[in-house]
């Protein structure tokens, strides 16, 4: 598919986003989102289809308590084209020092559904942030791998849901997002952000649609804190994010 011209969907500046992930390996920032009548019906329907998803059978734990989708994609940076790739699996990398039970594993996820999958949202977000982190490099890349993961982490009063169980970690790309689509009646899920030395230097609950963390993936560490029911009395916790991952061919 063709995208469209790259315009800003932050609501801080590409530079200010640029000037952080420079910096500090970081940036902190919320999609744009512009109510119209033809927005509410896209968004509500990228919103709803995490209602989709899957259950998460790798999962080391007695509930289950994370669902996802996944899909890769191929991004030609000269011809604006992103393509969508067979469906396959997904690994983390070993990184030294680190205990994740998943590195080196392929991991086999239900994929995109197609609505989602071919959906302008996905486009717009993966377009974006490509032109925003090429921005960054002296060397540009002309050819990217995508990883597109939709995860749902659920919690109860009495069985808190981790969102990333493998604990602090890198994953192994060039570049991370990770954009909040929705959640409900929710405590704790906050995404922690740690130098190359493993500090934590940045601690930052997404609580509003579009909230957005970017990230450096050679240069930091990140995990996000355990979700749980900000009131009992109300249910489950629910935290929906979309995690896009950026690398070279």
């Amino acid at each position: 598919m063709e995208l469209e011209p790259f315009k800003s969907i932050y609501r801080q500046s590409s530079g200010q986003c640029i000037d952080s992930l420079r910096e500090f390996g970081y940036a902190i920032t919320r999609l744009e989102l512009e109510p119209s009548a033809s927005f509410d019906s896209e968004w509500r329907q990228f919103k709803e289809s995490w209602n989709k998803l899957e259950a998460d059978r790798y999962l080391k734990a007695a509930t289950t308590y994370r669902f996802r989708r996944y899909a890769a994609y191929d991004y030609f940076s000269l011809a604006g084209n992103l393509r969508q790739k067979p469906h396959q699996g997904f690994r983390q990398t070993t990184t030294e020092g680190v205990n994740n039970p998943y590195a080196g594993q392929e991991r086999i996820f239900a994929p995109l559904t197609d609505d989602i999958a071919n959906g302008q949202w996905l486009r717009i977000l993966i377009q974006a942030n490509i032109e925003l982190f090429s921005r960054l490099l002296a060397n540009p890349i002309s050819h990217w791998t995508v990883g597109v993961h939709q995860i749902r982490v659920l919690g109860t009063s009495s069985a808190a849901g981790s969102p990333t169980p493998e604990g602090i970690h890198r994953d192994g790309y060039r570049f991370l997002a990770s954009h909040l689509v929705n959640s409900s009646n929710l405590a704790g899920g906050a995404s922690r952000i740690y130098d190359g030395g493993r500090k934590l230097i940045k601690e930052v609950a997404l609580r509003q649609p579009g909230d957005t963390v970017l990230l450096d993936d050679r240069r930091v560490y990140h995990e996000a804190t355990p979700v749980y029911p900000l009131n009992s009395n109300l249910g489950k916790a629910e935290r929906d994010v979309i995690v896009i991952s950026y690398d070279e061919v």
